[in-house]
């Protein structure tokens, strides 16, 4: 398994209250035991970095304006979320957390419930990436 970098593209697909979203990107990825690193910028949000590391069964999700959640299957977590008009305190309870690598992709999956400025939001993620797969990383001259 590589601690480098290597460049890939993921897809984001969320649900939140009904809502639909989904975008796919240029991204940054860095696999290791057990987990992976994903860097990316928001599409149609002017310079918003996201970083989404998964290690310990944990996700951890922080971006360049100062939001910070985190989340860990049937545990509730305190957090940061950061709007144009201000930061608010969150708890988010993730009722289901799970990270699988195959050859050919990853794909991080949770649900949670995510609680901020007094009102209650219900949320599903899915994180699809390519795998930069071991022959794709010897071609450019990574061993792992």
């Amino acid at each position: 398994m590589t601690h480098q970098e290597q460049i890939t593209k993921v897809t984001v697909l969320s649900f939140n209250d009904g809502q639909r979203f989904q975008y796919t990107t240029p991204a940054y990825c860095t696999l290791f035991e057990e987990g992976v690193k994903l860097r990316y910028s928001e599409p149609d949000m002017q310079g918003l970095q996201t970083t989404l590391l998964y290690q310990d069964h944990t996700l951890s999700l922080s971006r360049n304006d100062g939001t910070r959640l985190s989340f860990k299957q049937a545990c509730t977590t305190a957090g940061v979320y950061c709007l144009p008009y201000g930061t608010l305190d969150t708890a988010v309870h993730t009722e289901a957390l799970s990270y699988i690598l195959k050859e050919e992709k990853g794909v991080l999956s949770l649900c949670y419930k995510l609680s901020m400025g007094g009102q209650d939001f219900s949320c599903k993620m899915k994180i699809s990436f390519e795998n930069p797969s071991r022959e794709r990383m010897e071609e450019r001259g990574v061993r792992s």
